[in-house]
């Protein structure tokens, strides 16, 4: 590999849902999930698929998702705890 060899990353997290289970609480656990979208580019080198398992670019779709608690209180609303995944698949 070259010295300046690196990866160029764009993308975009499109809608997410979050359903809050107990919203009228202080104390309030949730779920949420969306879709997203990324690019990557690997860029002053050469890359080949046969020998390093990876593209020199590609598209990828994720499916951010997971879990928190959040805490609300004199209407201000704090992430006390999360959890996320981010599973992506090429097209």
């Amino acid at each position: 590999m070259h010295d300046h060899a690196g990866t160029r990353r764009t993308g975009s997290t499109g809608p997410a849902l979050r359903y809050n289970v107990l919203p009228h609480f202080p104390w309030n656990p949730y779920l949420f999930g969306g879709v997203g979208w990324q690019r990557y580019d690997v860029t002053q080198t050469d890359v080949m698929l046969s020998t390093s398992g990876l593209n020199d670019h590609d598209n990828l779709i994720e499916f951010p998702m997971g879990a928190g608690v959040s805490y609300r209180k004199n209407g201000l609303v704090a992430d006390v705890g999360r959890c996320a995944s981010r599973p992506i698949r090429t097209w």
